[in-house]
């Protein structure tokens, strides 16, 4: 007599997608994020519609359309099953830009369709950075670099920087990963950013924009890089001990 036995472990599999371009013009970025944003949202209740019914979508979709109206490569599959948010309750990836980057991101997916870097190349871009299907909390780190027209003296600007980010309702303490603690480091020579910052948020868009303003309101140009962190250990190591150093306890950021 033969016995067999099997062992298996299921789950959807689902993981993080973000995709990173940039532009020449913030201009041209800031048009790419919304034409991206208004096809996602579209395609989004599209299939949202479609699911509820419990029958295959008809076709042509919204990103059918935009992918005929662009020049882009068609196919059956894009944005449908496996190309498309099913076990989320985001409806739809979320799209903006920052200074000349244009993201595209959502929390919970298999993929998105390949048509998002197409197109960012299309309209002159160029895809820095594509995350695709991460399992491991994502790393923001910003690169503040200062403007012509930047007046303030560095070393005290640098300082409220530092205070305004970690402030009680600051994006490092309201919008962060609570695992893993928020750093940030000076530039330290020619070529170098004025200031780095680096955190783990949990709503990207939000954090990104709160960053963005504090940093327009020192007339700060902006740079972001995204990477997946490796698992069991500190992402933000080399920004840490931070300078220049908070004057005060930093707030403890709100409860999950």
């Amino acid at each position: 007599m033969k016995l067999h036995v099997w062992n298996a472990f299921a789950s959807n599999n689902s993981g993080s997608y973000t995709i990173v371009g940039r532009f020449e013009e913030e201009e041209q970025a800031a048009r790419v994020a919304a034409e991206l944003k208004e096809v996602l949202e579209a395609h989004g209740v599209w299939w949202d519609a479609a699911n509820s019914e419990r029958k295959e979508p008809e076709r042509p979709s919204p990103l059918d359309v935009f992918i005929q109206k662009h020049g882009l490569t068609a196919g059956e599959d894009i944005g449908g099953w496996e190309d498309w948010p099913n076990y989320s309750g985001k409806q739809a990836p979320e799209a903006w830009a920052i200074g000349h980057q244009v993201f595209v991101h959502h929390d919970y997916t298999l993929t998105l369709p390949r048509t998002l870097g197409e197109f960012i190349y299309a309209r002159g871009g160029r895809v820095e950075t594509e995350l695709d299907h991460a399992h491991h909390p994502l790393v923001s780190i910003f690169e503040l670099w200062k403007g012509q027209h930047g007046q303030e003296e560095t070393s005290s600007l640098l300082e409220a920087l530092v205070e305004e980010l970690n402030a009680e309702d600051g994006p490092l303490v309201t919008g962060v990963d609570g695992k893993v603690r928020p750093a940030w480091k000076e530039g330290d020579g020619f070529g170098e950013p004025m200031l780095r910052v680096g955190a783990v948020f949990e709503e990207l868009p939000t954090s990104y924009t709160a960053v963005e303003r504090i940093a327009r309101r020192h007339h700060l140009h902006i740079s972001v890089k995204v990477f997946e962190a490796w698992p069991d250990t500190d992402p933000l190591a080399f920004l840490r001990p931070c300078q220049p150093p908070l004057k005060r306890e930093r707030t403890a950021p709100p409860p999950a």
